[in-house]
């Protein structure tokens, strides 16, 4: 008696471990309900079928457009492959699989499109000067938004402000901040920055010179003439004399006009020009120098 139920029991547990081995007939888009594409990009849709020994597969828009992509059957699964994502792959896919010729399943995707492939570009016109007007792409200070622009075709935008720069704006950072505020769309990055610091030119100004142990050196000391200035990008520095007939001597290309040992005919009017060559602007100082002679005591 025992024997006959163990039997039993035997019979039951493997009738059990067939019907659980036995799938029934299924299939799965992958990615399943709704994608977030980059145009130019490549997106792959996969379409599985289970519990189907020969499935057939084939694929069609919900508004039966050209797919626009290449399909690849295989036994088990098909691909649609959309290389590159363009706008015409904005639509609702959908996968139709035959099972046995009796066995029909569908299921559906939507492709969603985004163009945001590279950060903003900080364009600077040819070179800012400062104290005149200037104009630089969107930054921190400047905002706009296109919200307002309905087109779906991929095109680059561009945002241009005027702003007067100043000596001290040299050294600041300017930001680009794009943003792509597409609602219930999971796609990253929305937002893409670019940075630049900030290099005005400007002058010369504030050109002085300076002379050194003085104005009125003795005989046989030296003498040193230094040209001060405030530029950017430097400025080219020239020096010249004014000649007793009241023309000019040109001198030296330098900030420091250097004169070991004066003599009565160094006496005279010095110049210095300083020149920016990328604002074409020049400044120019004067100095007075008298050369004093040694005075002899007589007893």
């Amino acid at each position: 008696m025992f024997k006959e139920m163990g039997r039993t029991n035997q019979a039951v547990l493997v009738i059990l471990y067939v019907l659980r081995t036995v799938k029934a007939f299924e299939m799965e888009i992958i990615p399943a309900e709704r994608i977030v594409a980059q145009i130019g990009g490549t997106l792959i849709l996969t379409c599985n079928a289970t519990g189907c020994a020969s499935p057939s597969f084939s694929w069609r828009t919900q508004m039966d457009s050209p797919l626009g992509g290449k399909v690849s059957n295989h036994r088990t699964h098909s691909t649609l492959t959309m290389n590159p994502v363009s706008i015409v792959n904005s639509h609702s896919y959908l996968c139709t699989v035959i099972c046995d010729e009796r066995q029909i399943k569908e299921k559906s995707v939507k492709v969603e499109l985004y163009s945001f492939p590279s950060d903003p570009i900080i364009e600077i016109s040819p070179s800012l000067v400062a104290g005149e007007p200037a104009t630089k792409d969107e930054h921190v200070i400047h905002e706009k938004d296109f919200f307002e622009d309905d087109s779906t075709n991929t095109e680059t935008k561009i945002v241009t402000y005027t702003f007067q720069p100043m000596a001290e704006d040299i050294g600041k950072e300017i930001t680009c901040v794009a943003r792509l505020p597409i609602a219930d769309m999971d796609f990253e990055p929305k937002e893409r920055t670019s940075s630049q610091k900030l290099n005005a030119n400007f002058g010369p100004q504030n050109t002085a010179i300076t002379a050194s142990p003085g104005n009125s050196p003795m005989e046989g000391d030296s003498l040193n003439l230094t040209c001060v200035t405030q530029s950017n990008p430097p400025a080219q520095i020239v020096w010249s004399k004014y000649l007793a007939e009241e023309s000019i001597q040109h001198l030296i290309k330098n900030n420091v006009l250097s004169i070991p040992h004066v003599h009565f005919n160094d006496s005279g009017r010095y110049i210095c020009e300083v020149i920016n060559l990328v604002t074409n602007k020049t400044e120019k100082a004067t100095v007075d120098i008298i050369v004093q002679g040694t005075t002899l005591l007589e007893f």
